[in-house]
């Protein structure tokens, strides 16, 4: 027993000889120097995207300087804020974007000079206010670059700015919308845009109905008849102007090509069947391609048109939890099930991009259809109703 406290007795002595010896590394006046620079802490985490309305409301953000490296201020540092203009045209030059300068009435620093103490390593916080109202522009995307426009010590230009981005578009719960088409409750189960702004509607009885808008968008003439009882069908899809594909129930789940004529009547085209079991994608058209999303919400394009077992590119992950996937001009548009409305824009070969949130509210709606450049939008009385979109801007339905 002697002996095993002995052995743990030398252990823990050379384990405690071990950790005391501590290395304190001083850094150079040079090292100093050259990490000792002031910067914005929030540009660290990239732009702020904020929907504003033009109803008169008030946020607030918090803007600061933080000097970096590794010791306390050695005297007080003076630090200026400011809006370089300038950084517009930079920042849109460099993103691809049309932002214009919030105007000088839509915001107010609490501070422009401020200083760092000596001992400390932050400004402190300070209030940046937005006031949106009548000075603002429907659909106008605004940018304001908060900068540290100088200080009494080296600047770190990568993060001497922090960007806020603002969209203008309605307040939550008045986006104006139109009831475009009442069908009652008891419509039917194929709901999709057609040919020349028309809607496509498989009834109760399986019989394929086509209504054309009037002048205004309302759709307020009697359908026609496309076609009786199309029972095996589940799905249609709009591919071009004189194109539908439609999709059959599982088990076999085959995809048929339509050519559409001048009295909306569907004939088969050639190629007719495009393949079985196309269930296990969700499938969107989009310009000269089909984007399939599959079980996992990976993304792929294929030529449109082409056989279920055609090449597939992948393009994009992360797409499997939307309610619904829409194309809309050269973007795409994705619902959740909360709601949320976002929007990617996509490349020529179909590549999404950055989404960026676009509406709010629309689980409101059993589903949403892309018609020309507007939204429709069916509620679960049968009832349409439609918003005249514009993709710059953020619709909050409530």
């Amino acid at each position: 027993m002697r002996t095993k406290l002995f052995f743990y007795s030398i252990s823990l002595l050379t384990l405690f000889s071990a950790c005391s010896k501590v290395i304190i590394y001083e850094p150079s006046a040079e090292e100093i120097e050259l990490y000792s620079q002031i910067y914005m802490p929030r540009a660290e985490r990239g732009a702020v995207s904020v929907p504003l309305s033009l109803a008169e409301q008030q946020l607030t953000f918090t803007y600061n300087a933080f000097l970096g490296g590794p010791i306390d201020a050695r005297n007080d540092i003076s630090v200026r804020f400011g809006v370089d203009p300038n950084k517009v045209a930079a920042y849109n030059e460099t993103n691809n974007t049309d932002y214009q300068l919030l105007p000088e009435e839509a915001y107010e620093l609490e501070v422009t000079h401020a200083t760092i103490g000596a001992g400390q390593r932050t400004t402190g916080d300070f209030q940046l206010k937005i006031v949106s109202g009548p000075h603002l522009e429907l659909f106008q995307n605004y940018l304001l670059p908060i900068s540290i426009l100088d200080a009494e010590n080296s600047v770190n230009n990568m993060l001497a700015t922090t960007y806020y981005l603002f969209s203008v578009s309605y307040e939550p719960g008045k986006v104006p919308r139109e009831l475009v088409l009442s069908m009652g409750s008891n419509w039917g189960n194929i709901l999709s845009n057609g040919v020349r702004g028309t809607l496509i509607r498989r009834d109760a009885n399986n019989d394929i109905l086509v209504y054309e808008p009037d002048e205004q968008g309302v759709f307020s003439a009697a359908p026609q008849v496309a076609g009786i009882n199309w029972d095996a069908s589940e799905s249609f899809y709009y591919v071009n102007e004189n194109t539908i594909v439609v999709r059959n129930y599982p088990y076999w789940a085959g995809l048929f090509n339509f050519r559409v004529d001048d009295d909306y009547v569907l004939h088969g085209a050639d190629p007719f069947w495009l393949g079985d079991f196309w269930d296990q994608f969700r499938l969107i058209p989009f310009n000269d391609f089909f984007l399939t999303v599959d079980g996992g919400g990976v993304m792929r394009r294929q030529p449109a048109l082409t056989d279920v077992n055609a090449p597939k590119t992948e393009v994009g992950s992360g797409f499997g939890g939307f309610k619904q996937l829409l194309a809309y001009d050269d973007s795409l548009l994705a619902l959740a099930h909360d709601g949320r409305l976002w929007l990617y824009e996509m490349s020529d070969q179909a590549v999404p991009g950055p989404r960026r949130q676009v509406g709010s509210g629309w689980e409101m709606y059993q589903q949403i259809i892309v018609s020309g450049s507007d939204i429709l939008a069916l509620d679960g009385a049968g009832d349409v109703y439609r918003y005249k979109f514009n993709p710059n801007g953020f619709f909050p339905l409530k």
